[in-house]
Parts: C-alpha cells; structure tokens; sequence
C-alpha cells in the first residue's frame, strides 16, 4: 500500500507542475521551463519541513517510468532523419560497446595478470553493461 501511496503523490504532483504551468506564464515575465518547475516540486516534497519521507525503489522507477518515456520517444522520432542517420547510430552503439569492452577487457587483464584474456573479455562485457539483470546475474 505504501508504493501506491507514492505513486499518487508522485502523479498528483505531476498534475499540480501542469497544472502551475498553466497559471505561472500569465504572473511570470519570463518562461518557465516545465521541468524546472517538477524539480522544484519534487525538492518541495523531499524536504524535510513536510515530515513526508517517501521511499522509492529504483526497480519500480524503472518499471513505471522509463517504459512510456522511451515509447512516447521512439513514436515521435522523425523515421526519414532516423534512417539517414543509421550510420552514426550503429557506428556509435557498436563502436562504443567494442571499445569500452576491449578497453576494459585489456585493463583488467594488465591488473590481474593471472586472469586470461577471453574471461577479462567476458568479465569487461558484463561490468560495461547497461542491463542491471547482467549485473544483477553476475551477483548471483
């Protein structure tokens, strides 16, 4: 009960931020940034001032937030300049997943000669990881 509690808290203050933007633009002289405004809301309710101490497991972070971010994301991406850019996309990912695993792979092998170069690979490929589950399965 106690993460729907701050799940509602979270979206009530997410309603409120919209709903400040709303109204701030006509008293303001400047623009407000909306996520500037969240900032300030999420500080106001982290304060100790409230007594309110909200708990938030970064697993449902991810669960709840960072799937439709990236969806709303991914439909609003021009196709045409997406494609036209696949190149640097590809070369950027791959690339970059290469080198830090080949990178890291050699630096652990120099720190700990006795460990072969193939496991320094395997090992590097794991720490380099984006996925938690990786590193969460190498805790195991």
């Amino acid at each position: 009960m106690e993460i729907v509690f701050t799940v509602l808290i979270l979206m009530l203050a997410v309603g409120l931020s919209g709903f400040a933007m709303t109204l701030l633009p006509a008293t303001l002289p400047f623009a407000l940034p909306l996520p500037l405004v969240q900032i300030a809301l999420g500080a106001c309710l982290a304060s100790p001032i409230f007594g309110l101490h909200v708990t938030f497991d970064p697993e449902l972070f991810m669960m709840l937030f960072i799937p439709p971010l990236l969806f709303a994301d991914g439909w609003r991406i021009p196709k045409r300049e997406f494609f036209m850019q696949r190149r640097a996309i590809l070369l950027l990912a791959l690339g970059l997943v290469f080198m830090t695993v080949g990178a890291l792979g050699w630096f652990l092998h120099w720190m700990i000669p006795e460990m072969p170069l193939p496991v320094a690979f395997a090992l590097a490929a794991v720490l380099s990881a984006a996925s938690r589950a990786r590193g969460a399965s190498l805790r195991t």
